[in-house]
């Protein structure tokens, strides 16, 4: 059984966890929103994706006006359900790679597939929210960081590139190797 097919076990169960704790974003409750921010700013606004958390309450996108509520709230719900499919595609490929530990590389093809999904869903789930929302809200505030929701599926999709080149380059790379010879030869 191959090292490589733990290294992506490791690296989407990672990926999983990851995009679970973004999805926390958005959640309504402001302490989970404080703590798990999109974006951010010096004045303590947590910006998640259904609403921005201030003064220990928390504001719908959908319940206010404004350019940053508008353009939030247009792609809230696009980047919570890519980030969710994205979710299930990085479980999809531990089960996978559970099921490859018998030494059977017959669904390294479906493996293939799921971390390719759930690489590219992420990057337009990212990308959605990043090209609109956070647009928006650093046109206003000059002081606007990127939080843990936004930069956790950056890491997955860092992860997920690195399990492809796994999958694609190292497929028996682990299971050629030769242990080196140590006996001694002496004069």
């Amino acid at each position: 059984m191959s090292t490589n097919v733990y290294a992506i076990i490791g690296a989407s169960v990672v990926s999983a966890i990851f995009l679970l704790i973004s999805v926390l974003g958005a959640s309504k409750d402001y302490e989970t929103l404080e703590n798990l921010p999109w974006a951010t700013t010096k004045d303590d606004w947590y910006f998640g994706l259904y609403g921005v958390a201030i003064n220990d309450d928390i504001t719908k996108y959908k319940d206010c006006s404004g350019d940053i509520c508008d353009a939030c709230n247009e792609v809230s719900d696009s980047t919570t359900v890519l980030l969710c499919v994205a979710l299930v595609c990085a479980v999809a490929t531990a089960a996978v790679g559970v099921t490859r530990m018998s030494g059977d590389d017959s669904n390294k093809t479906i493996s293939m597939v799921t971390i390719f999904l759930y690489v590219l869903l992420t990057v337009c789930g990212i990308a959605s929210w990043s090209g609109k929302c956070y647009y928006e809200i650093d046109d206003t505030y000059d002081d606007v960081e990127y939080g843990i929701g936004f930069i956790l599926p950056i890491i997955a999709i860092v992860l997920g590139v690195i399990s492809a080149a796994i999958e694609s380059f190292g497929g028996s790379l682990a299971t050629d190797v030769k242990p080196a010879d140590t006996t001694a030869v002496l004069p």
